[in-house]
């Protein structure tokens, strides 16, 4: 998670803190303007204090897949893939996490939350390349993907 301070500075927020607060953006670029200088938590509901991801492994091994099968018929589950690697996705939110969106325990808050900063965060769009959310979903993946293994490849002819 950010602090609250602001990661980019318009020149317009410089000017604001030299007390020269007349400068005038124009329309076209005011949306960017205050994008750049709104820290990326700002008015965020707490996205990546919802949900426990965790890293498993592609599954290999007929009881994995069927352990996995079991896993996501409960409706807080949910299987990702990123970069190839496989996620549990458990539903939930942080115990920690106020009415407000806001951490209760700030400054004392665990690293992982620290380091969770976009490309990964959950505010700025889809952090996965395939969401599987049911045993079916899961079993057409993994047949889609035994498919393409066991498709015979091309050679090039000289």
């Amino acid at each position: 998670m950010y602090s609250n301070q602001s990661f980019g500075r318009c020149a317009h927020e410089a000017h604001k803190r030299k007390g020269q607060s007349n400068l005038q953006i124009p329309n076209h670029m005011q949306e960017e303007a205050k994008l750049t200088t709104l820290s990326p938590c700002q008015d965020c509901p707490a996205k990546c204090c919802h949900n426990l991801s965790i890293w498993i492994g592609a599954p290999k091994t007929k009881e994995q897949i069927d352990d996995l099968m079991w896993e996501v018929r409960f409706n807080t589950v949910r299987i990702y893939i990123r970069n190839r690697r496989w996620y549990l996705l458990i539903d939930g939110k942080c115990m920690y996490l106020d009415k407000n969106y806001r951490c209760k325990i700030y400054g004392t808050h665990p690293e992982k939350c620290i380091r969770h900063t976009p490309p990964n965060c959950e505010r700025f769009g889809s952090f996965w390349d395939v969401m599987i959310n049911t045993p079916e979903e899961l079993e057409a993946y993994l047949a889609k993907r035994r498919k393409k293994t066991k498709a015979p490849r091309s050679q090039d002819s000289k």
